[in-house]
C-alpha cells in the first residue's frame, strides 16, 4: 500500500501505527450511578431459616428499606406458609411512613 512519497507499505503496519478511533461513549449511567441516585426508593427483603437450640426451624422474612437500613418489617414463623411468613396484605405497608 503507497501512502505518501512513493514508499510502500504493508498493511499491517500502517495498522499498528495508526491512531485508533476512539469506542462509543456510554449514553446512558451506569448501574452503580443508578443504585446511588435511587438508594432512597429501593427496599430489600430477605427470606431465611434459623435453627433454634431444640431443633426448630424457624422461618424468617424480613423487609428493609436500603438507603437508611431501617427494618420495615420482621415476621417469624414455624410453619412454612405464605400467609404466616407473610401475613396478611402481603406483609408489608403501602406507605413507608405507616410502619
Amino acid at each position: 500500500m503507497e501512502i505518501k512519497f512513493g514508499i510502500t507499505h504493508s498493511e499491517a503496519t500502517i495498522r499498528k501505527y495508526m491512531v485508533k478511533a476512539p469506542g462509543p461513549r456510554r449514553s446512558s449511567q451506569g448501574w452503580r450511578t443508578f443504585l446511588q441516585n435511587q438508594v432512597s426508593a429501593i427496599w430489600t427483603c430477605d427470606f431465611c431459616v434459623q435453627y433454634t437450640v431444640r431443633f426448630t426451624a424457624l422461618y424468617i422474612f424480613v423487609i428493609m428499606e436500603l438507603g437508611t437500613r431501617k427494618v420495615m418489617q420482621v415476621n417469624v414463623t414455624e410453619q412454612l406458609l405464605l400467609r404466616p411468613v407473610v401475613g396478611p396484605g402481603h406483609g408489608y405497608p403501602r406507605n413507608p411512613d405507616a410502619v
